[in-house]
C-alpha cells in the first residue's frame, strides 16, 4: 500500500497536479502586474501575484505554486531586525549615525539616527523651525505609501518628523526655544505602510 501511495504522489508531482509552498525573494515589479520573484535555488525570476498587499524589493515571502502556472504570494518570512542595512542617504548638514528596520507584513518599522554636521537649528518661541530634510529613503519600494508624521528624539529636544511618499525624512518642529547643535544626534522611529512594487 505504501509503495502505491508513493507512486501516486510521484506521478502527481511529475504531471504538475500538486500544490507546493516555496520560499522566494521579491526582486521587482512584473510587466503585466504583480511582482517578479526568485524562488530559492532558482536562477530566473518569474511573475507572482501578491495575495498579501504591496511588497518591497528584497522581501522574503512564501509562495503557493498552483498548477499549471499559478504563483501566489501568501505570506511573509520574517527576516527579523536588520541593523545598519536600511537604504537611506543623509542630506547636507547631516551625517548618518545608524539605522535599523524590520518589515512586518506590508509595513516598515524603521529607526534612523543622524548627527547634525551643519549649523545649529533653533526653534522660535512657538517651536517652529525651518523644515530640515535629514535624508531620503533611497529604495522606492520601502518608502511610505502616504505621508506620516511621527516623533523624533534628540539629545536636547524632541519634536515632529515627517516621512513622505517621495522618501524625504523632514524635521518639522521641536520644543519652543530648543536647539539641535552641531554634533547633536536625533533619532526618528517611523512606522508606515510601504509603497511596495
Amino acid at each position: 500500500m505504501k509503495a502505491l501511495a508513493e507512486a501516486v504522489v510521484e506521478r502527481a508531482v511529475r504531471v504538475g497536479l500538486t500544490w507546493r509552498l516555496r520560499p522566494a525573494t521579491v526582486v521587482g515589479p512584473a510587466e503585466a502586474g504583480g511582482v517578479r520573484g526568485l524562488y530559492d535555488g532558482d536562477v530566473a525570476p518569474i511573475r507572482m501575484v501578491s495575495m498579501v498587499g504591496r511588497l518591497p524589493r528584497g522581501a522574503r515571502v512564501w509562495v503557493l505554486c498552483t498548477p499549471p502556472a499559478g504563483n501566489h504570494v501568501v505570506g511573509f518570512i520574517d527576516a527579523g531586525l536588520q541593523v545598519g542595512e536600511f537604504p537611506w542617504s543623509v542630506s547636507a548638514g547631516w551625517g548618518s549615525a545608524g539605522s535599523s528596520h524590520q518589515l512586518v507584513g506590508a509595513s516598515c518599522h524603521v529607526t534612523l539616527t543622524a548627527v547634525r554636521t551643519g549649523a545649529a537649528i533653533t526653534a522660535n518661541a512657538q517651536g517652529n523651525i525651518t523644515d530640515s530634510t535629514v535624508g531620503t529613503i533611497v529604495e522606492e519600494s520601502l518608502r511610505p505609501a502616504m505621508t506620516v508624521v511621527q516623533t523624533f528624539r534628540g539629545v536636547t529636544t524632541s519634536g515632529a518628523v515627517q516621512a513622505n511618499a517621495a522618501g524625504s525624512v523632514v524635521l518639522l518642529d521641536m520644543h519652543p526655544g530648543s536647539t539641535i547643535g552641531t554634533g547633536d544626534t536625533v533619532t526618528a522611529t517611523l512606522v508606515y505602510p510601504i509603497a511596495g512594487v
